[in-house]
């Protein structure tokens, strides 16, 4: 098991709903991030639960993979609301990269330019289940109204993809009752990405980030992927 150390920010205990499952998961969620990486692993363990108990797993940089992973732990609790053609995907967690010279600290925390990408994660482990809905992946989710930016970056929302900078067996953990748990990547974008999903779907500008190196760990000086296409007009 990893290094245990707890969220010492944004919990709040007034009208919370107790968690049924508390990290019914978090083992053999621990278990896998073993199997598939080889950095030194902590686990941020969320002291006052509203749904589910959202522990954060983050596995530090290695030679093999370069930058912080961080996963969530504890969206899966709970089933979500999958349409007929997903109940395989009923069960998942999240996973974002950041850059190795991003700080993790108490003190860092401190800081919502450092700390947002903890949050967003809790935020949006909670999402589904609080408005009885689904994430998979091609799904967008704003972070706030439109034009309102994310913390100390341009971006204006997620994409959740499969894992890019991962094995392709990462992506789902098969638990003993056969079920699935899939863990899709939270990679942020900006308005104009968003769009593009929104007319077309989320391979259209997953194929865009790539080229453009934005679907790895987060870099918040990135400019838009599609912003030198629409100057030459092809949108």
């Amino acid at each position: 098991m990893a290094e245990e150390t707890s969220f010492p920010f944004d919990d709040e205990g007034d009208g919370l709903r107790e968690p049924q499952f508390p990290g019914i998961h978090l083992e053999a969620i621990s278990e896998h991030l073993d199997e598939f990486l080889d950095g030194e692993k902590v686990d941020y363990h969320e002291i006052i639960s509203d749904i589910v108990h959202v522990d954060i797993l983050h596995v530090k940089p290695s030679e093999r993979f370069p930058f912080h992973t961080l996963v969530t732990s504890g969206m899966s609790e709970l089933p979500m609301n999958a349409p007929e053609s997903a109940q395989s995907f009923r069960r998942a967690e999240l996973v974002m990269h950041l850059p190795s010279e991003w700080p993790f600290s108490t003190e860092a925390f401190e800081d919502p330019n450092h700390y947002w990408p903890i949050r967003w994660l809790k935020t949006l482990a909670r999402y589904p289940h609080e408005n009885e809905t689904f994430l998979a992946g091609g799904h967008t989710i704003a972070s706030g109204s439109p034009g309102e930016t994310l913390e100390n970056t341009p971006f204006n929302g997620f994409i959740l993809w499969p894992p890019n900078y991962l094995p392709e067996d990462f992506f789902a953990l098969e638990l003993e009752d056969d079920s699935l748990i899939a863990f899709w990547q939270v990679i942020p974008i900006y308005q104009d990405e968003m769009e593009l999903v929104r007319k077309k779907r989320g391979d259209a500008l997953m194929d865009q980030l790539v080229l453009a190196g934005g679907a790895g760990p987060v870099n918040i000086h990135r400019p838009s992927c599609l912003a030198k296409r629409k100057r030459f007009g092809f949108f």
